[in-house]
């Protein structure tokens, strides 16, 4: 009799360790999934600034070859002066709902510049360094548009993750919070404009 009650215990014990077992693997899957998560974010958000830091790092050249055409123009270049130093005061401060923001700051700058210099100094647009410029800065403009994208979607994974049940539990737990997505700049149409006198 005292054999099968051993036998019984054992038994119950193994089942005990297992279930236990199940459970630690489990909340370790679900750390480690939120931690991956966490840091694909983190890495997203990361080449979404780099990107724009790029782009912006591109207008003091943009900015020497229309100089080189129009020295007197120096709205202009103050303006897109302005529009960079802006975007790189919001990227050193981190603020994702700002970063779009900076970015259409620029974008608006850029579009400014590129319509008086095809309208006034069509030998600057013709130049290869100018078209060159302007092509890298577009390709950037996309590439900063692929970068947001992959950004939001790996937010809404993470978001989606730490709000489901029973990972919210540990989530709240563990300090992980929702992450914040970027948000389209809600500028009007006069912001960002340079100002000529008329």
């Amino acid at each position: 009799m005292t054999n099968k009650i051993g036998k019984f215990m054992l038994v119950v014990i193994a089942a005990i360790v297992l279930l236990v077992g199940c459970l630690a693997g489990s909340v370790i899957g679900t750390k480690n999934k939120l931690n991956r998560l966490y840091h694909e974010v983190q890495n997203y958000e990361s080449k979404v600034e780099n990107l724009i830091h790029d782009k912006a790092v591109k207008i003091p050249d943009l900015v020497a070859v229309v100089e080189r055409g129009s020295e007197h123009e120096v709205e202009i270049m103050e303006a897109i002066a302005g529009a960079r130093a802006n975007a790189n005061t919001i990227l050193e401060a981190g603020d994702v709902s700002k970063m779009d923001e900076a970015n259409q700051n620029l974008e608006v700058q850029i579009d400014q510049i590129r319509s008086i210099i095809v309208e006034s100094y069509p030998e600057i647009a013709a130049s290869q360094q100018y078209i060159g410029l302007m092509d890298e800065i577009s390709s950037a403009q996309a590439m900063i548009s692929i970068a947001r994208e992959d950004y939001i979607n790996a937010c809404t994974e993470y978001n989606i993750k730490i709000s489901e049940f029973p990972t919210s539990l540990f989530a709240d737990m563990w300090g992980y919070e929702e992450i914040e997505m970027y948000q389209k700049a809600e500028t009007d149409s006069e912001s960002g404009l340079v100002n000529f006198g008329s």
